[in-house]
């Protein structure tokens, strides 16, 4: 199990250990640890936790929000950077392949516009 050992209503250090061998005279500051857990969808992030001392526990708790649209932006930029350079290539010159292929040809993107194109799929 986990523990708190907590002196002067602080949280001076936590780990797993068994509560037999908490000695008696320092049962009064170690506590138990009891986790209030959340799990976070893909559109979400996990925060915390907020920890709430109590008499005979510690309570942790960790919340979820919505991510923002700066964090989802920021997550598509990462996935596209670790796009394989090649693949991107590949596509980026069979996009405009087909483009000036269609009846009345369409004008070539530029690889700006084909990775904001990308970008919108994910």
């Amino acid at each position: 199990m986990k523990y708190a050992r907590v002196e002067n209503g602080m949280i001076v250090e936590r780990r797993e250990m068994d509560p037999a061998s908490i000695p008696s005279h320092k049962a009064a500051i170690w506590k138990e640890c009891v986790l209030v857990d959340a799990v976070p969808t893909a559109t979400q992030v996990r925060e915390g936790p907020a920890l709430v001392i109590e008499p005979t526990r510690v309570i942790e708790t960790f919340t979820v929000r919505d991510k923002t649209a700066a964090e989802i932006g920021a997550e598509k930029e990462g996935t596209l950077n670790s796009f394989d350079r090649l693949a991107f290539e590949v596509l980026f010159d069979h996009e405009n392949r087909l483009r000036a292929l269609k009846v009345p040809p369409l004008s070539a993107l530029t690889k700006l516009q084909f990775r904001a194109a990308l970008k919108v799929r994910l």
